[in-house]
């Protein structure tokens, strides 16, 4: 089985980063499991999981999940920027982005009971 490569390589970029891909959920999803369940099986409900929010993202602009947190469908305005190409400053479209805010419960939960030293520990330190 093929190590997968850490995208935070230290205790605090992970701690003070917002962002979780897919990939990294997973991982830690089929870590939790100690290998009853495959990375490449629970990849696979993350992946219809997300689909089906996106979907109903699209329909609502908003999905709640109840004690849990919320999914909502943001429009960013225009944003001016330097083309170097041509030297001119130029005025982009406007960004459609998720956000997902966590309940703000379970976020306190997650922080008080997040151990940082142990999430960092390799697979030879366990």
């Amino acid at each position: 089985m093929t190590q997968l490569k850490p995208k935070y390589d230290s205790e605090r970029s992970f701690v003070e980063n917002k962002n979780v891909d897919k990939r990294m959920l997973s991982r830690i999803v089929a870590e939790k499991f100690r290998g009853k369940i495959k990375f490449l099986h629970v990849m696979s409900v993350v992946n219809i999981l997300f689909e089906e929010l996106f979907r109903e993202l699209l329909k609502n602009k908003f999905v709640i999940i109840g004690n849990f947190g919320s999914f909502i469908f943001k429009l960013l305005p225009p944003r001016r920027h330097y083309k170097v190409n041509s030297k001119q400053i130029v005025v982009s479209e406007g960004k459609q982005i998720i956000r997902f805010e966590l309940d703000k419960k379970i976020h306190q939960i997650l922080k008080d009971n997040l151990d940082v030293a142990k999430t960092f520990e390799g697979p030879n330190n366990r």
